[in-house]
């Protein structure tokens, strides 16, 4: 009797064992490595991730792209690094922006500016040229497109404007900050004398 009791001793003993060698290892879908990776792994590139990592990876791939997207149609400017050095064809990325901005061209029309840079005419009227033709092949009726060499982000602004108007927002923004950090704390907001937008 003494000697089973010995031998159930042993066998729950490995019945723990084995029950806690599974928990651990839980439902993996993959063994774990069998040597230690080297030293020159990237471990930002998993080439197997689980579902977990999938779903997050293609959330901030897609908050990315969405960010690039909106940034393009905010700019709906082609300027000379979207080109072939000297050229008239879009390079890949001019080809990406100019990919975005037909989904909106298509049903919107809008205003493109093709920034002429240090171009030549000659090399500039090619490059308008070649994107009215890649704007037509991508079924945008051009009739709806206006065609500058405009900055992007529509009209010019004195350098004095923008200057007070970045004063503007800074002084706003440090005294939204103030206000909800110290409550009703009895702060006073200094402002500057200035109130126009650099007339001269």
């Amino acid at each position: 009797m003494l000697m089973l009791k010995r031998d159930l001793r042993g066998l729950n003993r490995l019945a723990i064992a084995a029950a806690a060698t599974l928990l651990a290892g839980g439902c993996a879908s993959s063994p774990p490595p069998a040597t230690a990776p080297s030293a020159d792994v990237d471990w930002l590139d998993q080439s197997t991730p689980d579902k977990a990592n999938q779903t997050e990876i293609m959330l901030v791939d897609s908050i990315r792209d969405s960010g690039i997207r909106n940034a393009i149609l905010a700019q709906h400017t082609l300027y000379p690094y979207h080109f072939v050095s000297g050229g008239d064809a879009l390079n890949d990325l001019g080809k990406r922006d100019l990919a975005v901005l037909v989904t909106q061209y298509k049903t919107y029309g809008g205003e493109l500016s093709i920034r002429q840079g240090d171009a030549t005419d000659p090399v500039y009227n090619a490059r308008v040229r070649f994107v009215e033709m890649a704007l037509a092949d991508d079924g945008v009726d051009l009739s709806k497109i206006h065609i500058t060499d405009s900055p992007s982000g529509g009209e010019t602004m004195r350098s004095e404007e923008v200057q007070f108007n970045i004063q503007n927002l800074r002084d706003r923004e440090t005294k939204d900050n103030s206000s909800s950090q110290s409550g009703s704390g009895g702060q006073t907001e200094t402002t500057s004398g200035s109130s126009g937008g650099g007339n001269q």
